[in-house]
């Protein structure tokens, strides 16, 4: 008996979890006040985002973390998040995984094999060049690795989901054929909620 009260207890607080980002993603995508937004108030915005988007896209049950083990959201090149996304994600967990946020600079790419970046479940990209985005989309080819993004041209060189503004809204852009690719599904909730497009559609 206890054993089943815990998994109907599990089941609620996952469903909850659901219910409480869809109303996020429906509410905010995404509102950011046009006369008096600042940075951080559009950065804790796409932090929670970014956490938010695992709830609905499935990974492969080889690959998502048995429970217990972390669930990694890579950061790649400039961090415009800072302490906000820590402070965010601070008591998140995924899918019964607790959250873990590692940074990789810019200047470590020459130093860090793309092994390293295949341990990511999400990876955020900021990077100088769109070239090096394109080499490193390519490395990690089909690995099962959500790749996020809010530069210019990301969804050209291969990328899955992009951040943009249209009428001070916060909104993405799905190229639901390089999920697939990667054996991630994305659930229709989500994709009801973005503009889907191919790599040339994208931009």
């Amino acid at each position: 008996m206890n054993v089943f009260i815990s998994f109907l207890l599990a089941t609620f607080c996952c469903r909850l979890q659901r219910q409480t980002a869809l109303i996020f993603f429906i509410g905010f995508c995404c509102y950011v006040p046009a006369s008096n937004a600042t940075a951080a108030d559009e950065y804790a915005i796409k932090a929670a985002f970014l956490y938010k988007l695992a709830l609905f896209i499935h990974w492969p049950n080889e690959i998502f973390p048995a429970t217990g083990e972390k669930f990694k959201i890579c950061l790649l090149g400039k961090d415009p998040f800072g302490e906000i996304i820590d402070n965010t994600t601070k008591t998140v967990n995924i899918k019964g995984s607790p959250l873990l946020i590692e940074r990789f600079t810019e200047d470590v790419l020459n130093k860090t094999p793309p092994e390293k970046l295949k341990q990511c479940h999400i990876l955020f990209i900021k990077l100088k060049y769109l070239k090096t985005t394109e080499g490193i989309l390519s490395s990690i080819g089909e690995h099962s690795i959500l790749t996020v993004s809010e530069d210019d041209g990301f969804m050209s060189v291969g990328g899955m989901i992009q951040f943009y503004t249209q009428d001070t809204r916060i909104r993405l852009r799905i190229n639901r054929n390089e999920l697939e690719s990667a054996k991630l599904k994305p659930e229709a909730t989500l994709l009801s909620l973005a503009t889907i497009c191919t790599r040339e559609q994208c931009e």
